[in-house]
């Protein structure tokens, strides 16, 4: 009788392994970049031919859409986060204690890190890697704590219920120094390397008899479209960092000709993503794996023991929203009129923000990002604060230019300041809220002088004069600018993209951060500890 069971259990166990070896239809669920938006949101929804207003996306409805997908393929779901889970007022009033609560609640079966991990430090970081319930893994990053380097494996694995084993990997951007500051402390370094990294780690989880192997990212799509078509062996890329959202199945050939998925559920924890992964012999089988996004709208019902939880937070949040980050010792003037047309010492202050953050040469911020209508008088400076004159999210973006293109791109700028009756075709004009606030230069205008004609497909058809003098600040002493020298330069990703018809900034190679504007500025003015003034005027003469 024993040797009979024995046989039976050879047989089933084989059985198994051909199944797992041979064909397995997995349910790959993901997110991505929730940078702490834990409560539903109220959204503009397409219902049939019309367009309504809808309360979507938030911790509890993904949780109920995780439930309900785990219930519909039992045994065979994986549960992936590419990380980014906090960021900005939220965080901060509750050093994360929301964040990782809802994570732990959703029940995830592993997470890649993301920059904004690091947003407090390393001891917000090991909070984090504590309090978790699933473990965060990366293939890249190197720690400078040991302990750190063994808690978070590089790889992970999980058997499905019909024996199909898979590996997954995580890689982190090799651009990790331009987001985040935590690699300016020495705590933690990014290897660059990522191609012959993910080589490794493919090499090392097939040895360990995974079906599927699985690279878990926080680079951006760009980078994981050229991961996928550079590394044999991955079956599937589920990414992050980028925020973009992607609505029906990307394939890229990779090295051997086989086709592979590569994901992102956009941001904001607006969707919930759904990859079935088909995988035969190894291989990614195209016509089995469809990637969807399921969208998190009224249809979608809040988890309720979640929401309860979380509406403990949101009524207090709202109170903390209230709460003084710093003090000006001077009135701050947005109003859209003073702002499109002059010096702002406001946007001078944001622009300064922006290079204190990425220590490039320059920064700049385009007016129309600065909103209100009104002075805010002297004194504290909370995040409502900011929300309201700076209503839009701007990423951070760093480029580089010549003194050549800079001196073009300001001619961009001084375009956008429109003279009344000067008979030029506003049509060929960037927009008002296009001209710059400036930091790291100081430059001289002629109002009166030619301004860029630009078209609507942004090309130049009349070069600018207005722009006579641009000087570079190098710690207080101005220099002139060198037509030949190349200069690192910090702008929003709108007018690094072309919006407002940059042109010459949309033609550059660019490194896009994705840390917000609010919360480097509320960074920057907590690193005054203590009252701060702005800056003076002077960065623009005008002289006409």
């Amino acid at each position: 009788m024993k040797k009979l069971f024995r046989k039976i259990a050879v047989l089933l166990a084989a059985a198994l392994f051909q199944s797992a070896a041979w064909g397995a239809a997995i349910t790959v669920l993901s997110m991505n970049d929730i940078h702490s938006a834990l409560f539903p949101a109220e959204t503009k929804i397409s219902r049939g031919s019309e367009t309504v207003k809808e309360m979507a996306g938030g911790a509890a409805k993904m949780l109920t859409a995780l439930e309900r997908e785990r219930a519909a393929a039992p045994g065979m779901t994986l549960s992936l986060a590419a990380g980014d889970y906090t960021e900005g007022a939220l965080l901060r009033s509750f050093n994360g204690d929301p964040e990782i609560l809802a994570l732990n609640r959703m029940g995830w079966d592993v997470s890649a890190i993301g920059n904004h991990e690091f947003d407090r430090g390393m001891t917000g970081f090991f909070k984090m890697l504590e309090m978790l319930k699933f473990p965060l893994i990366s293939s890249n990053l190197v720690f400078r704590d040991p302990t750190l380097n063994a808690a978070v494996r590089q790889n992970f694995t999980k058997t499905l219920a019909d024996g199909t084993k898979v590996g997954v990997f995580a890689l982190m951007t090799p651009e990790l120094d331009y987001c985040s500051s935590i690699t300016r402390t020495g705590d933690v370094q990014a290897q660059q390397d990522v191609v012959e990294i993910a080589r490794e780690q493919v090499r090392r989880l097939r040895e360990d008899g995974c079906c599927a192997v699985i690279a878990l990212t926080h680079m951006g799509f760009e980078n994981d479209t050229l991961l996928a078509s550079r590394v044999s062996g991955i079956n599937a890329v589920v990414g992050g960092h980028s925020h973009t959202t992607v609505t029906e199945t990307v394939f890229v050939k990779n090295p051997d000709g086989m086709d592979v998925p590569v994901v992102q559920t956009g941001s904001y924890g607006r969707y919930l993503g759904r990859l079935v992964l088909t995988v035969e012999g190894g291989v990614t089988r195209k016509d089995g794996t469809k990637w969807s996004l399921i969208d998190l709208n009224a249809d979608v019902p809040e988890e309720p023991n979640l929401a309860s939880l979380l509406a403990r937070y949101a009524e207090q949040f709202e109170k903390e929203l209230g709460k003084s980050i710093a003090v000006s010792l001077d009135p701050w003037d947005v109003g859209k009129e003073y702002v499109r047309r002059n010096e702002s010492r406001v946007g001078s202050f944001f622009a300064d923000a922006l290079r204190w953050k990425t220590g490039t040469d320059l920064a700049f911020v385009n007016s129309g990002s600065i909103r209100g209508a009104e002075v805010y008088p002297a004194g504290n400076i909370s995040y409502k604060t900011l929300y309201t004159i700076m209503p839009f999210v701007n990423f951070l973006t760093r480029t580089e230019m010549t003194g050549a293109q800079l001196k073009e791109f300001l001619e961009n700028s001084a375009s956008c300041l429109h003279v009344d009756g000067d008979g030029y075709d506003g049509s060929m004009r960037a927009s008002t809220g296009g001209f710059l606030q400036v930091s790291g230069v100081r430059v001289t205008f002629d109002r009166s002088a030619q301004p860029a004609l630009i078209d609507n497909g942004g090309v130049l058809r009349t070069p600018g004069e207005r722009v006579k003098k641009v000087e570079i600040d190098r710690g207080g002493v101005y220099e002139p600018l060198d037509p030949a020298a190349v200069y690192s330069v910090t702008l929003y990703q709108w007018t690094a993209d072309g919006g407002d018809k940059f042109y010459t900034a949309a033609n550059l190679p660019k490194i896009d951060t994705y840390v917000t504007n609010t919360d480097v500025i509320a960074e920057y003015m907590r690193h005054f500890d203590g009252p701060f003034r702005l800056p003076p005027l002077g960065r623009m003469i005008f002289k006409n």
